[in-house]
């Protein structure tokens, strides 16, 4: 679970329950003693250190630029094929909940532009072969359509 600020009330009622809330990391709380559940992370985003946990950090609804830049440029030298599905997760979450601040750095910033690009380049080429695929096909049915109806009329 993300959250902005720090969860006090929430914390206070699941204390009340008898739940156990351990500050693992700056910013991470594990939530322990659920009978049906597993344990449960909340993570507040503003109590993150900035440059460990920049992932985390650019999934805010007021994600810093800073941050975004500099997730951007560490994504870019992942070169792992499961590094890029979790990027291209990140990056989905983050560019949702983040837009005009993604379309300000792509407008004015070239390199981040090319950099955007190059992350997102497996799924742009799924998308452009898919759409080609789309096309071929319609104009398969398209011709289809128009060779019975010349046969049809003759």
């Amino acid at each position: 679970m993300f959250r902005e600020i720090y969860p006090v009330k929430l914390f206070k009622a699941l204390r009340l329950l008898g739940l156990e809330i351990e500050r693992r990391y700056p910013g991470i709380y594990y939530i322990r003693g659920w009978k049906a559940m597993p344990d449960v992370q909340i993570v507040v985003t503003r109590k993150l250190r900035r440059k460990t946990r920049r992932a985390l950090k650019v999934l805010s609804k007021k994600a810093e630029e800073e941050d975004v830049r500099a997730f951007i440029q560490e994504a870019t030298r992942l070169t792992e094929p499961g590094e890029h599905s979790n990027v291209d997760a990140v990056m989905q979450a983050s560019v949702a909940a983040n837009r005009e601040l993604y379309e300000n750095l792509r407008r004015c910033n070239p390199c981040m532009c090319e950099a955007l690009r190059e992350l997102m380049k497996e799924e742009i080429e799924r998308e452009i072969e898919e759409e080609t695929r789309k096309a071929a096909l319609k104009a398969a049915l398209q011709a289809d359509q128009k060779a019975r109806q010349k046969t049809q009329s003759s």
